[in-house]
């Protein structure tokens, strides 16, 4: 989806994911999403085209989306900080996703829900997608 948002080309390059392979429905989607930047699967060898989606993976890939679109996503540590606290389960928030979260947070892509949290190893919904790729849209 974040590819048809963006309005990127399927491409027809090649992927080092051993779980993605040419004859997959998802391969050249997938391929375009990693050539530009907007994915980086598991490691080298491993993307997960069947894993369930993380809240804080995809404000991942929004706060790539973003940079792609030339929107600047640069936070110092003390606004990081700022934005994170906001959430009361900041601290479950992985190392690796934290800068994004903060940036997805600071452009309104993505939210807490009313109990200050913002589940960030939870399932994102389809309607959280929607949501997040729709207010990247209109960025």
């Amino acid at each position: 989806m974040l590819v048809r948002v963006l309005g990127l080309q399927e491409a027809a390059g090649e992927v080092t994911f051993t779980d993605v392979q040419p004859g997959d429905w998802h391969y050249r989607v997938i391929a375009s999403a990693f050539r530009h930047g907007l994915v980086k699967g598991y490691s080298a060898s491993t993307f997960g085209p069947g894993d369930p989606v993380t809240r804080e993976q995809v404000a991942a890939m929004l706060t790539r989306a973003l940079a792609f679109k030339g929107i600047s996503v640069e936070l110092n540590e003390a606004q990081t900080a700022e934005l994170l606290g906001r959430f009361s389960d900041a601290g479950e928030i992985s190392a690796w996703a934290k800068t994004s979260v903060a940036a997805a947070a600071n452009q309104q892509l993505v939210n807490g829900y009313p109990d200050q949290t913002f589940k960030p190893q939870n399932t994102a919904t389809r309607v959280e997608v929607a949501t997040m790729l729709k207010r990247l849209y209109e960025k």
